[in-house]
């Protein structure tokens, strides 16, 4: 008995007990994968590493693994280990390995392939077919060092405050871990026969006697652990590498190396760290599991333009390569791998300078230059981007570390797609752009997301409309940005036309504030977009900013499911979420809510995540670990929220996982606050109405798209979403013919587009606008409401007896908000004198509550009154000039009183209010757009929709004609107003208001408050429902209006305290009233039921 039970177990573990063993656990792993049902994508982890485990007791005989998910805490001996969900039942591969694995204090069964201990001490561990653990030297967490791992790396993250010798131990650690794990394959077959055989013995003498059978058992384990331990000496480790990662070291007295020491040590120790990757799968397995391999870009030819510059790069100005000596570099690397590209320098403001100063000299030539002579140099190099395409996108996915196949197939043709675009709007803009001239230099910063795209979107039209420009990239990605350079210059771009400058963040304010810069073109983050506004006001620089989004993807019960789940994808999913218009935020209408829930993440299963030079990667790394950390920290307060978050495998490196997080409030950081990651966030709603709510409840309004095969569902829901573009049954689509930008605070200004012209030239009446920034004190501008009054200065009309000549009678002006009259506030007034310096009348003087008041008014009507047809707007336009009309002598009087102008030109200035109110009446119903003509099968609607409640400040000059210039284009495109009248003579437009109330115009559209324009101009530009401040005062006003504007990125138009003739046509009533009383969505409509393709 003893002895077949000893020749059973040496075949078992030598002939078909190895093939018994593999069926059982093939069985397991089936079981499994039924037992699963609907929670299949939740446990795909562990069923990962239930393979991995498979394969390696198959192919090597032993595992040596170590992974930290799912930990959860057992009772007994003080130890963590990973485990499956509670509601599936593993069992051990068999019952004696299970009384072997307890005796040892050890995880049973299909757990043993962790061991982890107390005070998350990492223990390198081997396992063998038998469960025997064989540890070796702990790392231990501590206050600064954290350890983790999967089971293709091990990362050790040494963190701020962390010495020199701590790192250095930590390192010495991983090495000698990594040689102890390196095993003798020819020892592997004759130690498990070895083991197989005691096994057998001690599994037969335990059936003749239990407690005989206990002894054979415990020496029959010591003798196995014994040769194990022998066998010990060269098996290839299944594991990539072994990371240490650095940061913020501390320095102590001790330390006897600096940081270059520490550095060299560890890339020496690197060489011995380094281990070989698993191997390849067979054929078999191949064609089982029918798994995409890896298909890597070649990218040698890159490497080759790398290396004909030395690997480094300076400044590209005036068409020449420009290296200081004395300038620090700034290493680039590769996100995927963390190799090294290049080095670039750090510029200084003494290299601003000089490519600003290349610029503004190749200004006068390049903006004389006739249309069609840009036009031939756009073209050129869009030939040339073509010819150097590959190169280009590979470059781009080396410095980014998004996959190729997103730079080859979206990037880079875009970029060729613009430069075509825009050569055609050079060739045109004498015949289609008139009364626009260029502005000057453009200083355009662009970040690390879409690199050489977004450089592209700045630099095209900003050339073509006869701009030189100054690029400064961002910090991380800089490379595509200098080929761009180079291969404009090998395409015959004058120099000094386009010039790049490399550096920190800090360069980019350098060049935004330079004197010599007259326009700034900006995209990245809102805060970053809020610096930039605040360092610009009061220069006279204009200002374009393209910043983060929330953006809402609307799952109706209507749309194709299926569709959505791949329009969700391509969401969020694109370029690893790194996109300012991803659409993070999933609504879902709650009838097919889980259903949709359950194929998204049976997708998610799906996708690769791989280097950014695999064809067939779906996504690759984030820029870098910070921005990594950044995400995580993101996730882990959702899980703290109580939110269930799923996620699915990833590399380890750079690179996070795609996640789903669901069961989240909606006041929650990963709902509200932009997260540029590859992170979704669900939520479901009810109506279409509350889905619009949901949409429409961010501090965003980049993008969104809507999914319904219901035409006239997704027109109405596109049409109330708030957002700059919204997609129909498609998400993240761009061409350089639909301007691209947003609402609230996703900034301002569009790229590409006939819309996106007009943020690089300016109406060609108007000067110069560079200005000495004044000195404002901007906590007390405006702060005092009666800094310049009350002061009386009485009339005295004489007392008359009998029939003689009687006082007239008082008039009493009130503030005007909400349809009707109000009192001021505080019940103060300001006396209004007359051309004879006499006090004239007595107005409200308006203060914060009158202002909150006046906002609140418009902001209810301003829906309505935008959802009236342009024809029903018009037709109260009209009317209110047919009213002015017929009270015409009275205001000619008016003026002449007030103001003590002549009879002329009194009757010039109503006569022109009238026609000014004639002429918006007409553009009411003829502004609203038109259809895109893109690269995208469908429709791409441009649509002119109202910028929202408006705050106006007017000028003294003109006092009733400039208070309706101003007025009558907001409201003519659907916005409200709150207006401040003239300081001096507010009288004109308070006499207004009896027009207005007998011409049909619906309470709250046109709310005026007079007093002291720059303490009301406070409190609007501060107020966080006004959507656009117009100031037309002092330097010191506009000043401060950009300046404030910054808190919640509202659009300003301001004049730097110059003065405009209002009574011209170009100056007063001008294409530039309409850009700035209009903001441009674009609705994308895609086609395809009938020509799919």
């Amino acid at each position: 008995m003893k002895g077949e039970e000893g020749k059973k177990g040496k075949k078992g573990k030598g002939g078909k007990g190895k093939q018994k063993e593999k069926d059982e656990i093939d069985e397991l792993c089936d079981k499994i994968q039924v037992k699963l049902g609907p929670q299949q994508d939740n446990l795909r982890k562990f069923i990962d590493l239930q393979t991995k485990l498979h394969e390696g007791v198959c192919e090597k005989r032993l595992a040596a693994t170590i992974a930290t998910h799912d930990l959860k805490k057992v009772q007994g001996p003080v130890r963590y280990q990973a485990r499956p969900p509670e509601d599936i039942h593993i069992h051990p591969l068999d019952a004696h390995n299970q009384r072997k694995q307890q005796k040892r204090n050890a995880p049973t069964g299909i757990h043993k392939y962790l061991h982890i201990v107390e005070k998350w001490t990492l223990w390198p561990c081997l396992v063998d077919v038998t469960g025997t653990v064989i540890s070796l030297p702990p790392l231990t967490n501590s206050e600064n060092t954290k350890i983790s791992s999967d089971t293709t790396d091990i990362l050790v993250e040494v963190t701020s405050g962390t010495s020199l010798t701590k790192a250095k131990e930590v390192m010495n650690a991983l090495v000698f871990m990594t040689h102890k794990l390196k095993l003798n394959n020819n020892n592997i077959n004759n130690t498990t026969a070895a083991e197989g055989k005691k096994e057998g013995e001690a599994e037969g003498k335990k059936k003749e006697g239990e407690a005989e059978g206990k002894k054979k058992e415990g020496e029959a384990e010591g003798k196995k652990e014994e040769e194990v331990a022998e066998g010990i000496q060269g098996l290839q480790l299944e594991r990539k590498r072994v990371i240490l990662k650095v940061e913020q070291v501390k320095v102590e007295e001790e330390d006897t190396g600096d940081l270059a020491t520490l550095s060299e040590d560890i890339n020496n120790m690197a060489g011995l760290v380094d281990v070989k990757t698993q191997n390849k799968p067979s054929i078999s397995q191949i064609f089982t599991t029918m798994e995409y391999g890896p298909a890597l870009e070649d990218h040698k030819v890159a490497q080759a333009w790398l290396d004909s510059h030395d690997g480094k790069f300076g400044h590209f100005i005036n068409n020449k390569w420009v290296l200081p000596d004395d300038r620090s570099t700034y290493a680039t690397r590769d996100p995927c791998t963390d190799r090294v590209l290049a080095t670039t320098i750090q510029g200084t403001q003494q290299d601003v300078d000089q490519a600003v100063g290349a610029a503004r000299e190749a200004y006068v030539a390049w903006s004389q230059l006739s249309g069609h002579g840009r036009a031939r140099h756009l073209y050129s190099i869009a030939r040339h981007i073509q010819k150097h395409s590959r190169l280009l996108a590979v470059i781009e996915a080396l410095d980014n570390g998004k996959t190729v196949r997103e730079t080859r197939d979206c990037d880079v043709p875009l970029v060729a797609r613009h430069l075509y675009y825009h050569a055609g709007w050079a060739q045109l803009k004498h015949t289609h752009m008139q009364g626009w001239k260029s502005i000057g230099v453009v200083g355009a910063i662009v970040p690390w997301n879409f690199p050489v795209m977004l450089l592209a979107w700045k630099v095209c039209p900003a050339l073509a409309m006869g701009n030189t420009v100054v690029l400064k990239p961002a910090t991380s990605t800089r490379l595509s940005a200098l080929l761009f350079a180079e291969i404009c210059a090998e395409a015959g771009l004058p120099a000094g036309v386009f010039n790049v400058v490399t550096g920190g963040g800090g360069m980019g304010t350098q060049l935004a504030t330079h004197h010599d810069v007259d326009k700034v073109a900006f995209t990245g983050s809102t805060e970053v977009g809020q610096i930039l506004r605040r360092a610009t006001a009061g220069t006279g620089k204009k200002l374009s900013l393209e910043l983060g989004g929330k953006s809402p993807v609307v799952v109706f019960e209507s749309a194709d499911l299926d569709s959505a789940v791949e329009g969700v994808v391509d969401a969020i999913w694109f370029n690893q979420g790194q996109v300012c218009s991803a659409g993070s935020r999933l609504l879902v209408q709650e009838s097919v809510f889980a259903r949709f829930i359950s194929k998204l993440k049976h997708r998610m299963s799906s996708l690769r995540l791989g280097s950014s030079m695999d064809k067939t990667a779906d996504m690759g790394a984030v820029i870098d670990d910070g921005q990594r950390l950044a995400i995580t920290k993101y996730v882990d307060e959702a899980r703290r929220q109580g939110a269930q978050v799923h996620q699915v495998d990833c590399p380890r490196g750079c690179y996070f996982p795609p996640t789903l997080i669901t069961g989240v409030s909606t006041t929650s950081p990963c709902v509200t606050q932009e997260i540029f990651g590859p992170v979704l966030v669900a939520m479901s709603f009810r109506t279409a109405k509350e889905g619009i709510a949901l949409a429409n409840n961010s501090i965003y309004g980049l993008g969104a798209s809507v999914f319904t095969e219901k035409i006239t569902l997704a027109i109405e829901v596109a049409k109330m979403i708030k957002a700059g573009a919204v997609w129909v049954n498609c998400h993240n689509m761009f061409d350089a013919a639909a301007g691209f930008g947003g609402y609230k605070q996703s900034g301002y200004g569009r790229d590409g587009g006939k819309e996106g012209l007009y943020e690089y030239i300016k109406p060609c009446w108007e000067g110069e606008l560079r200005f000495t920034s004044p000195n404002v004190n901007l906590e007390t501008f405006g702060a005092t409401y009666m800094a310049d009054g009350p002061s009386i200065t009485p009339t005295n009309p004489k007392i008359v007896s009998g029939a003689g000549i009687l006082p007239r009678v008082d008039r009493t002006y009130k503030l005007y908000y909400g349809g009707t009259q109000k009192r001021p506030d505080a019940n103060y007034c300001r006396v209004i004198n007359d051309a004879t310096a006499k006090a004239y009348a007595l107005v409200g003087e308006s203060n914060r509550k009158d202002v909150r008041n006046a906002v609140e008014a418009a902001g209810k009507a301003q829906s309505g009154w935008e959802r009236r047809s342009g024809f029903n707007r018009s037709q109260i336009l009209y009317y209110i000039g047919e009213n002015l009309e017929q009270r015409r002598e009275e205001f000619i009087t008016h003026l002449t009183t007030v103001m003590g102008c002549t009879t002329e030109e009194a009757v010039a200035e109503v006569d022109g209010t009238v026609e000014r109110l004639f002429h918006w009446a007409a553009l009411c119903d003829k502004h609203g757009g038109e259809v895109q003509e893109t690269n995208v099968y469908g429709t791409v609607l441009r649509v002119h929709e109202a910028v929202g409640v408006v705050g106006v400040a007017c000028p003294d000059q003109y006092p009733l004609l400039a208070f309706v210039s101003l007025v009558a284009p907001a409201v003519a495109r659907g916005s409200t107003v709150v207006a401040i009248p003239s300081q001096s003579y507010p009288t004109l437009a308070l006499a207004l208001y009896q027009v207005l109330e007998t011409s049909d115009l619906p309470a709250g559209v046109i709310n005026i408050l007079t007093g002291n324009t720059d303490h009301i101009t406070k409190y609007l530009t501060e107020h966080q429902d006004i959507q656009a401040m117009w100031y037309f005062g002092s330097l010191a006003g506009s000043k401060f209006v950009e300046h404030t504007s910054a808190v919640n990125l509202k659009r300003t138009w301001v004049n730097y305290g110059q003065k405009r003739n209002w009574a011209d046509q170009e100056e007063g009533a001008g294409q530039e009233f309409l850009y700035q009383a209009t903001q441009v969505k674009n609705v994308w409509l895609t086609a395809g039921d009938i020509f799919a393709n």
